[in-house]
């Protein structure tokens, strides 16, 4: 046998190594090849490095894409449209397949003890995925001068997250101190789920292809009380709205109260985790 006969018959799919994984946005399991070796070695990019690249999580985006072993086009899935949610739950199907867990090694900071402590992916977050449906919102708000601000809402996509996720690295690179990195979840974050913005009945048309930066640099033109500042009697505000309503924002908060617990002294640690923290092989 030569080596391209071998490469041949590696690159063969007989149906025998099919798995299926669980897509929240399509209600279903959906069918994935194996895993190769160079598939692994994807996964494992950038873990020796605390730096986030935005082509390699990409470049692990774009296993979906790889294994699918199902035309899913007619459905609108792919790497470039599902959600941070479904790439969760295709994470944790992927570890399932590697038989791999997620375990982090702490230092007590009260009694100096080292231990480990493992999560369970699907334990953690069975319900977000199971109970997770694609939201489409319509949030229509009022300033003092009696303009009409509505925005059309709806999850974001991986891709777009992991586009924001480098424009937030490369603001905090130069300027950490800065309001929009402090408090990210107030100014910037509700910026993701935006699909279109209308003023007074007249649609801002090229919302959708503007880069983040510019899109920043419109919504800080816009009075406090329709973005973030605190509603009168009853009202509410974009930033409040977006954290009370979308899956993605309970699924941070979880995140960020997942308790670590040290075994000797039993001091409890909160707010350690996040939820690029899980993409680490």
């Amino acid at each position: 046998m030569k080596l391209k006969d071998a490469m041949q018959i590696l690159q063969k799919n007989d149906g025998n190594h099919i798995n299926q994984i669980y897509i929240p946005s399509l209600g279903r399991k959906v069918m994935f090849g194996q895993l190769t070796t160079a598939d692994v070695k994807t996964l494992t990019r950038n873990n020796v490095f605390d730096e986030f690249d935005l082509n390699v999580e990409l470049l692990k985006l774009s296993l979906f894409d790889k294994l699918c072993s199902e035309d899913l086009s007619s459905e609108n899935i792919s790497s470039h449209t599902i959600t941070q949610i479904d790439y969760l739950s295709f994470l944790i199907g992927i570890r399932q397949l590697l038989n791999n867990t997620l375990s982090y090694t702490f230092t007590c900071r009260k009694c100096d003890h080292k231990f480990k402590h493992t999560i369970d992916l699907v334990s953690q977050f069975d319900d977000d995925v199971t109970n997770f449906k694609p939201q489409y919102e319509t949030l229509e708000l009022v300033d003092e001068n009696g303009h009409v601000y509505k925005f059309e809402l709806s999850n974001f996509t991986m891709e777009e997250y992991l586009y924001y996720r480098y424009v937030m690295h490369r603001l905090q690179s130069q300027d950490s101190e800065n309001p929009d990195v402090i408090n990210e979840s107030k100014f910037t974050r509700p910026i993701l789920y935006i699909k279109k913005i209308f003023i007074d009945d007249e649609e801002i048309e090229d919302w959708n292809t503007a880069l983040f930066p510019t899109k920043l640099d419109l919504i800080n033109k816009f009075p406090p009380q329709i973005t973030f500042g605190e509603p009168k009697d009853n009202d509410t505000n974009l930033t409040n709205f977006i954290a009370d309503t979308f899956a993605e924002e309970f699924m941070d908060r979880k995140i960020r109260n997942m308790e670590v617990v040290c075994p000797e002294c039993r001091h409890a640690y909160r707010g350690i985790f996040n939820f690029d923290g899980f993409f680490t092989f």
